[in-house]
């Protein structure tokens, strides 16, 4: 609109008589008040184009915000899922080890060698108490015929580790 309203003024800048002064003004005033209402116009789309600007510059932190937030979560989820899968994954392989043990005591013996392979010790062994209060080895791995016995006198001296094992909870015995 601004252009036009120029153009106007430039074309009727020739005056050649009163009457047309008179006209020249005229046409000079709705000139001039065009170019302002332009210019106002102009001002007011200036004004809203800076408020959208403002706006949309507000909703895409708020937006990006949000996606930094979602990813957070469910990066969080996702690890959270890795972790519960190889949970289960661990608890599938037990019973499926478990489910080929055609004995208790191949039982014991897959359940010592699951221990010792889940806390990456080399030996470990599995002790009964029986109810006159004499500890019996079950099952064992990793643990020399020599030593056996020596366990054994361990397992009848050794009072704390006794009441472990009366109380059914497993003990770790590391050098």
């Amino acid at each position: 609109a601004l252009p036009v309203a120029f153009l106007l003024l430039y074309i009727n800048l020739e005056p050649t008589s009163g009457m047309a002064a008179l006209s020249l003004g005229l046409n000079m005033g709705i000139a001039l008040a065009l170019i302002a209402l332009a210019m106002i116009r102009q001002s007011l789309m200036l004004l809203e184009n800076h408020k959208l600007s403002v706006i949309l510059t507000a909703l895409s932190q708020e937006l990006e915000a949000r996606v930094v937030y979602r990813t957070q979560e469910l990066t969080h989820r996702t690890e959270e899922l890795t972790h519960k899968t190889a949970e289960l994954a661990s608890l599938n392989e037990v019973a499926t080890r478990l489910s080929h043990c055609p004995t208790s005591e191949a039982v014991l013996q897959s359940g010592i060698d699951m221990a010792c392979e889940a806390t990456g010790l080399p030996a470990g062994a599995v002790w009964l108490m029986r109810t006159s209060g004499r500890a019996e080895l079950v099952a064992h791995r990793g643990v020399s015929h020599g030593a056996i016995p020596l366990l054994a006198d361990l397992v009848r001296i050794a009072a704390p580790l006794r009441e472990t094992l009366k109380s059914g909870r497993p003990a770790i015995l590391r050098r």
